[in-house]
């Protein structure tokens, strides 16, 4: 199966899981950037993939801030 082919059958598969997929295509590499919640990706099964041969995660799970969860500084002691 050619290459291009390969690679929309992986951008379908994190976007069936719901992922946002971005495909950075390079000369000698491609990188899939994925945004979304992918702490249920496990990566030994995206390694599993002949086509890929290596996954690093570059950030950590984060919650969004809340109105209720964010610290109100009233505005006579905000420092300027």
């Amino acid at each position: 199966m050619p290459l291009k082919e390969e690679l929309e059958k992986i951008v379908d598969r994190f976007e069936k899981q719901g992922l946002d997929v971005t495909l950075i295509t390079g000369k000698d590499y491609n990188v899939f950037g994925l945004v979304g919640d992918t702490t249920k990706i496990d990566e030994r099964d995206v390694l599993a993939n002949p086509w890929i041969d290596n996954v690093t995660r570059v950030s950590a799970p984060i919650s969004v801030p809340t109105a209720s969860s964010t610290r109100q500084i009233p505005s006579s002691t905000a420092a300027a």
